[in-house]
């Protein structure tokens, strides 16, 4: 198969993607390159995603059907680790409802088009925009299971001054705040990692680089990475806001249906307006109300 790219592309291209993955994928000798086993999981994963997205894809419209195209604005790790897992059986039921799904670090606060949706932690200014509440988005602190052994957990914020922080600036944390929690002289060799991207902090986290602030909801969908108590907990809303005259579009109110049962708190515990320790929702995952989305797909690089 050729792939009409340059070898130093392809090449540059794999190394971004082991380094974000965190795993070598190819064993490369003089005679040639090799998979590795982890190189044949993600084999596996992708021709799973790709004979799903044929089944979708090749699904014919009828007749009487017109392909409609709805965009959602989201916060990138509400985007990326739940709305996305949830794309594939939404598309079953609506084949002629085209989803735009744009990932971004910042908040939408004006609307341009009547069928634009945003999901995001903070509400719009748009006065002519319909603003609904979703649920709480709750986070803590969390580490991978290899940092736990080596490290042991802090119980408390003087404690995790003698530990290693991944650091994620988004909505949620400000880039200012560790002279908040840690006071002006926290130690300059506190922070490991500081990145902009809700993958790459993940990722980070679930290697051991160190302590990271993610969504209680990451123990629902992965075994990477383990919650530790300390005296940190923050809580965010989580919005939903679309234009004014978006109602007035079928499949636009399909799809903020849809949105609002992806954030329900009777079947997402993690969702709900107070606290819940991962740990006690956990208890629930074998109850019929809720579902483990991701069946292992976000542990083939653990």
């Amino acid at each position: 198969m050729s792939l009409s790219l340059a070898t130093n592309t392809v090449r540059t291209r794999l190394a971004r993607l082991e380094d974000l993955l965190g795993c070598q994928l190819l064993e490369r000798a003089t005679t040639g390159v090799s998979l590795t086993h982890r190189g044949f999981d993600l084999r596996e994963v992708a021709r799973e995603m790709a004979a799903a997205t044929s089944r979708i894809g090749h699904r014919p419209l009828t007749s009487s059907q017109q392909l409609h195209r709805v965009e959602i604005q989201v916060s990138e790790g509400l985007g990326t680790f739940w709305i996305i897992p949830r794309l594939a059986d939404f598309h079953r039921m609506h084949p002629d409802i085209l989803i735009s799904l744009n990932c971004t670090l910042e908040p939408l606060n004006r609307f341009q088009s009547s069928n634009c949706i945003a999901v995001q932690m903070v509400k719009p200014e748009d006065p002519d925009a319909v603003c609904a509440r979703l649920g709480s988005l709750h986070v803590m602190p969390f580490v991978s299971p290899a940092y736990l052994n080596q490290h042991g957990a802090p119980r408390s914020l003087q404690d995790a001054r003698n530990h290693q922080l991944v650091i994620q600036t988004s909505e949620i944390m400000r880039s200012d705040f560790l002279p908040l929690l840690f006071g002006d002289d926290f130690p300059t060799n506190l922070i490991a990692l500081e990145t902009n991207s809700s993958a790459a902090h993940y990722w980070a986290v679930s290697k051991g680089v160190g302590i990271g602030m993610l969504p209680t909801y990451a123990r629902a969908i992965t075994r990477s990475v383990i919650p530790i108590d300390m005296e940190l907990k923050l809580r965010r809303d989580i919005w939903l806001a679309y234009p004014l005259n978006a109602k007035k579009t079928k499949s636009v109110t399909t799809v903020i249906t849809w949105l609002k049962s992806l954030f329900d708190s009777q079947s997402y515990p993690w969702f709900a307006n107070d606290f819940i320790h991962p740990n006690d929702f956990e208890k629930q995952f074998e109850q019929s109300n809720v579902v483990e989305l991701f069946s292992g797909i976000m542990e083939f690089g653990a």
